[in-house]
């Protein structure tokens, strides 16, 4: 996450739709982040498409259109499609490239493989530059988690 003039600052703030899926509001919480409830005044906004656990699916117009008011409002609109495979693959906003914007995308679930948790995103490569070097506790310790075993040398070390 990032701030919205691209300048760390202490306290990042974000946005999340309720009900939706836990994740993100406790990986946003464990880098620092605090949740607000006027969309408006965050850093970030969360939105799961199709969502977990409703499944209801937003139209990619509706979604272009959070993209715009996010990017009026300098912050970053994070879209996890990790079962856009499964609803409707028209409606997904991979195709956007755009320095508001990060998509997320699980292996998981588009190749059927429990119990393995892995995902990739797209987003505007120099968005996340100056992000490179802060620590990530959740997502990179569980990548390295994921990839390596723990008699492995890279076991542990900042990916």
């Amino acid at each position: 996450m990032r701030s919205r003039s691209a300048v760390p600052r202490e306290l990042i703030i974000f946005f999340i739709e309720p009900p939706t899926f836990g994740e993100y509001e406790l990986s946003a919480r464990l880098a620092g982040a605090e949740r607000t409830a006027n969309q408006k005044k965050a850093d970030v906004r969360f939105i799961c498409n199709p969502n977990n656990p409703t499944g209801t699916l937003l139209h990619r117009e509706e979604l272009l259109h959070m993209l715009e008011t996010v990017k009026h409002n300098e912050g970053i609109l994070f879209c996890d499609e990790a079962f856009i495979s499964l609803a409707d693959p028209e409606e997904s906003l991979v195709d956007i490239r755009d320095p508001h914007l990060f998509v997320l995308h699980s292996l998981t679930k588009s190749f059927a493989v429990p119990g393995l948790r892995i995902g990739f995103g797209f987003g505007d490569a120099e968005s996340g530059r100056e992000d490179r070097d802060r620590p990530f506790p959740v997502v990179r310790e569980r990548l390295c988690r994921g990839i390596c075993h723990e008699g492995a040398p890279a076991y542990g070390r900042t990916v």
